[in-house]
């Protein structure tokens, strides 16, 4: 699913998850990029070729068991003329889904932060506490509720990347 916007925070839901796109910075519309997402949700299977080799390829998830991984890939692209400041890609892990980590692709200048509360705070994962009865305790990743990967440096026109983490169904 492919959708664009522009320089304002909207929230949309495609295969499973949602994401809102956050790009923010010029006085006026007509002066912000034109980012372009498009979410992917997928799975890994390993596949033996002819030769007894294996492979693990990626595949569009369609039928998810508990306890299967799923691969949530957003490729972003400034399809305007002018360059997109302030963008953060913020995506909730899906009901029923557990954050298990976030993959390599993430973009040299971008932050990465995560939500325990529904998405109302994010922080660095050593500074997200959870209240217990002696205390508090560093929340688990298995207790994200969200994960926003802001970038630090304006999205010039054409410019292009993707985020990606997994999460297990339940």
């Amino acid at each position: 699913m492919t959708k664009r916007f522009l320089g304002t925070s909207i929230a949309l839901g495609a295969l499973a998850a949602s994401f809102t796109l956050i790009a923010a910075g010029a006085a006026s519309a007509a002066n912000q990029g034109l980012i372009e997402l498009k979410t992917i949700a997928e799975q890994e299977l390993v596949v033996t070729r002819p030769d007894g080799t294996q492979e693990t390829k990626r595949v569009q998830a369609e039928r998810v068991v508990p306890g299967d991984e799923v691969i949530y890939t957003i490729r972003y692209q400034n399809v305007g003329k002018d360059p997109a400041e302030a963008v953060a890609i913020t995506n909730p892990v899906p009901e029923h889904m557990e954050f298990r980590r976030v993959l390599d692709d993430i973009p040299e200048h971008a932050e990465l932060t995560f939500s325990i509360d529904g998405g109302a705070t994010f922080d660095q994962p050593a500074k997200l506490m959870v209240a217990t009865d002696d205390g508090s305790r560093r929340a688990r990743p298995d207790e994200y509720s969200h994960v926003r990967w802001t970038l630090r440096e304006p999205l010039p026109p054409g410019a292009s990347g993707q985020v990606s983490f997994r999460a297990r169904l339940q």
